[in-house]
């Protein structure tokens, strides 16, 4: 009876060990969402237009539409409240479209508007399949 109830036991021990480590964290926020909260109050959103997603968009087609380059997408996520990651923007989602002329013809803002690029660029370098992305980020923030 001993060995029955001290199994038992050290089965249940195991399942409350294996549950705590499985449970759910607290969400630290990515390294993707800390850059772009380091640069939110850099980027002049003064004239800036309100675009609702629509089924099929993708933050790249909204800054090529608005800017002519789909690698300024890093401008509207700076300054998003509701994005939190690129690659999950839904239907309905209200975007905030910074004027890019405004923020490239004060040379203040478009320093931090090519630090951004760099550093997502550099975010994007550390995964797999990313380095097209953070190779044109890093093109186009040499144009600035």
């Amino acid at each position: 009876m001993k060995k029955v109830l001290l199994a038992l036991v050290l089965i249940l021990s195991i399942m409350m060990v294996m549950a705590c480590k499985s449970a759910p964290k607290a969400e630290a926020k990515s390294t993707l969402e800390q850059i772009y909260g380091k640069f939110k109050n850099d980027i002049n959103v003064e004239g800036a237009k309100s675009y609702t997603v629509v089924e099929e968009d993708k933050l790249t087609s909204i800054a090529n539409k608005n800017y002519g380059n789909g690698y300024y997408f890093p401008l509207i996520l700076a300054t998003s409240d509701v994005v939190k990651n690129p690659d999950k923007i839904v239907p309905g989602m209200v975007l905030t479209i910074p004027d890019l002329d405004k923020n490239l013809n004060n040379a203040k803002t478009k320093k931090r508007v090519k630090e951004l690029l760099l550093e997502v660029a550099k975010d994007y370098d550390a995964g797999e399949d990313l380095y097209k992305i953070s190779d044109g980020l890093k093109k186009l923030a040499e144009t600035l």
